[in-house]
């Protein structure tokens, strides 16, 4: 196993790059470094998030399987229930 190979970020297809983008910079205190119609980036605490802009694309419908969850993020959140539902 090589110990010069790292995890740059996570990217995440979706209906507006820049859009999520600003919602994740907000409840992470990150930062929007990149945002174009076709792509965004998220410098945060934790690490970077890059969002993709996918025409057609088709959000999940969790629980129901017509469009299932292709993945999820977790997140620590300190303090209160408050963090908890800025990002519901």
């Amino acid at each position: 196993m090589s110990d010069s190979i790292r995890l740059s970020s996570v990217a995440i297809n979706c209906a507006n790059a820049a859009e999520l983008a600003a919602f994740y910079a907000d409840i992470t205190g990150g930062q929007v470094t990149f945002a174009d119609p076709a792509w965004a980036t998220v410098n945060g605490p934790g690490g970077r998030i890059d969002f993709q802009t996918v025409a057609d694309y088709t959000p999940p419908t969790w629980p129901e399987p017509t469009s299932p969850v292709q993945m999820h993020l977790d997140f620590y959140v300190d303090g209160d229930e408050g963090g908890k539902a800025d990002a519901a």
